[in-house]
Order: structure tokens, then C-alpha cells, then sequence
């Protein structure tokens, strides 16, 4: 038999077996080297069919790991030509700043004549799980997914990624996963917010988040921002200055004033004079905590959120905050989907929108 008609041969078995169920869904199948041997081909014969497989829908590739049957045949004719694009967003997220992200995605999407569906009452990684594999075999434009966290679901979002499937994050990239994803400048906002305080004559400054920096790139990144802008002026990050923990991870955010009150209290026994928040809530919450205890904003603490919330401006003090571009987010976010429309399939790529300082009320000039 020709080598043209064994490689041929490799494709149509393989495709027999899926089609019949006898390699099932996210079955593990046989590698380069055991199909070689199998067939008597060469590697590079068994890796060209192994390929055309990828190609046409009928397996994933795990880096490391192997090939692994996939349905995505069954959908690829259609894919990319549906009427809607799917937004997964928590509900405590699409009713906040994020809502100004689905406006610019509606914006966008509506110019294609495409539609939103809205999922937010997903409440646990495995709901969302479930979501993904079922929005994966729907026909729609694609998905633009807010995680929580760039930790979870990570199987599904790289089966979706050696796809190419469209699907587009928001606020956060996935490290491990060539997953498509539209941020803000964190790291370069963590660098305006401690900057702003440095300038402003601050030296103790400290570092506050309610999740660990591990959980979401966005905060770890401002964290960096952070170290960098210290770094760049001879101050040395304490890491007794540096509070990270879980204590808000019921969602949505509730107000704990026990413990936003035993940070303020140790960030002032160790003579802190300002802190960078992680986000606006963070920020707010501080500033209700020193009301409570009579701790004066900014005279005795000065404080700069992240987001530029709309509650940053009306608050009491208004909170100086790092301004995200919201709108833009998603009307980029929603560009790529339906630039992907028609061919279904959606190329890697990181776009990264810069951010701003906006200076209100609680930041004080101190003096040496």
C-alpha cells in the first residue's frame, strides 16, 4: 500500500472509531509513535495524519500529554455563524463597574447584527465548567468569559484554546492556557498608585487584597506594579506591609469591619501612612473602617483604590483611584469575537488597554 493511502488509511480508522463511540469523548488515542508502529509508517507519516485529525475537528492536543478525541467536527461547519455572542460574568461583577463592559460588547456585537445572551447566576467553577462545554456545542458567534479566578477550568479552556475556539476573557489572562484575552495595564496601574503616594512623600506604604495574589493575575500583577515603583525609588518592600488573604470571599463582598479594623490597626502600630488597595472595594471599606474609628482620611492614612468605580466619586472622602477603561474592554473583547466570525476560529492574542490615575480626596502630601 502506497504511503499516501496509509496515511489516508490512519485518518479514516481514526475517524471511524470516534464516529462509532469507540474512542469516546476525551479519550486518550494513540501517539505518533504507537501508530507508526501500528501501521508500519513512518513518525512522519503517523504525525501528518495525527494533524489532519487536529484540523478537522477530531482530536486536541495536551502539550506534554497527547491527542485526545474531540466533537468539534460535529459543530465546525457551523461555528462562528451564530446570532449571539455569550458573556459569562457573575452576577456581583455584571451589576458593578463590569456593567460598563457589557455595554461597549453591546455596542459592538449590535453593529454585526449579533445579540448578547447574559449568563450571571453561575455560582461555582464547576457551573461554569458545564456552561463552557455547552456554549462550545451551541452555534453562536463565541464567549467572553470574567473568571474569578485564572486558576480554574483550566482542562476546558484549553481544549477551547487547541481549538481556536472564539472566546475572549476579560480582566484576566491565563498564564498556562493560550486563551485569548483583553486586560487592563495592572501592572502599570500598581506603578501609578504607589508613585502617586511615593510623590506625595509617603515611605510606608502598604499593599492590601482580599484574595491571595496566586487566585487572579489582575491583582497580582498591580501587586508587581506595586514593588516595581519601590524598587524604583530605593524602598524596601516589607512584606509585614504586604496583606493578602480571603476574609471578603463570600460574594458578593460584604462589609467586615472586624477585619478591615485589625488591618488598619496593625498597618498604624507599624507607623503605615498610606495603602494601595487592590480594588475600589477594598478601598471604600478602609475608609468606612476609619470613620468607625476615627482614623482621619487622609491626614492620618491616605488611601488609592483600583477600578475608579462610581462609588470612588461619591464617597467621603472621593477615593483617588486607577482608572480601567470598562467601555473599551468590551468593545474589544467584542471586535475579536466577531472579527472571528465566519471562519470560527480565533487566533491567540493578549491586548493589554492602558489605565490613569484620577486624583480626588484621600491622598495627603506629607513631609519628611
Amino acid at each position: 500500500m502506497k504511503k499516501e493511502n496509509l496515511y489516508e488509511k490512519i485518518i479514516a480508522d481514526i475517524q471511524e472509531k470516534i464516529t462509532n463511540n469507540t474512542y469516546a469523548l476525551n479519550d486518550r488515542i494513540p501517539t505518533e509513535f504507537e501508530l507508526a508502529e501500528q501501521y508500519q509508517v513512518s513518525r512522519i507519516t503517523s504525525k501528518r495524519a495525527l494533524e489532519e485529525l487536529k484540523n478537522e475537528g477530531y482530536i486536541y492536543r495536551k502539550q506534554g500529554s497527547g491527542s485526545y478525541v474531540s466533537d468539534a467536527f460535529k459543530y465546525r461547519s457551523s461555528r462562528g455563524s451564530g446570532s449571539y455572542v455569550a458573556v459569562i460574568m457573575p452576577q456581583y461583577v455584571s451589576s458593578g463597574s463590569f456593567a460598563a463592559t457589557i455595554r461597549g460588547t453591546s455596542s459592538v456585537v449590535q453593529e454585526n447584527d449579533l445579540s448578547l445572551k447574559l449568563y450571571t447566576n453561575v455560582k461555582s467553577q464547576a457551573e461554569v465548567n458545564s456552561l463552557l462545554q455547552d456554549l462550545y456545542r451551541r452555534d453562536i458567534a463565541g464567549i467572553i468569559y470574567y473568571p474569578f479566578s485564572d486558576t480554574e477550568n483550566i482542562a476546558v479552556l484549553n481544549m477551547l484554546a487547541m481549538e481556536h475556539f472564539p472566546i475572549v476573557t476579560i480582566d484576566k489572562y491565563f498564564e498556562c492556557v493560550p486563551v485569548s484575552s483583553v486586560i487592563s495595564d495592572n501592572k502599570k496601574g500598581g506603578e501609578l498608585s504607589a508613585e502617586y503616594l511615593i510623590d506625595s512623600g509617603h515611605r510606608k506604604i502598604a499593599f492590601v487584597s482580599d484574595i491571595p495574589f496566586e487566585t487572579a493575575t489582575s491583582i497580582r500583577d498591580r501587586y508587581f506594579g506595586y514593588c516595581a515603583a519601590l524598587q524604583a525609588h530605593d524602598i524596601k518592600v516589607d512584606m509585614d506591609l504586604i496583606v493578602q488573604g480571603d476574609w471578603t470571599a463570600e460574594f458578593p463582598r460584604t462589609y467586615n469591619k472586624k477585619a478591615y479594623t485589625d488591618i488598619i490597626q496593625n498597618l498604624l502600630r507599624q507607623n503605615v501612612t498610606a495603602v494601595c488597595a487592590a480594588n475600589d472595594i477594598i478601598a471604600t471599606s478602609m475608609i468606612h473602617a476609619c470613620c468607625d474609628m476615627g482614623v482621619a482620611i487622609p491626614e492620618q492614612l491616605s488611601i488609592v483604590g483600583f477600578d475608579n468605580s462610581e462609588m470612588a466619586e461619591y464617597i467621603r472622602p472621593p477615593l483617588t483611584s486607577v482608572r480601567q477603561d470598562f467601555v473599551q474592554m468590551g468593545k474589544t473583547a467584542g471586535s475579536l469575537i466577531c472579527a472571528s466570525r465566519g471562519s470560527g476560529q480565533l487566533a491567540y492574542t493578549r491586548i493589554v488597554l492602558p489605565v490613569s490615575l484620577v486624583e480626588r480626596g484621600t491622598v495627603a502630601k506629607i513631609t519628611i
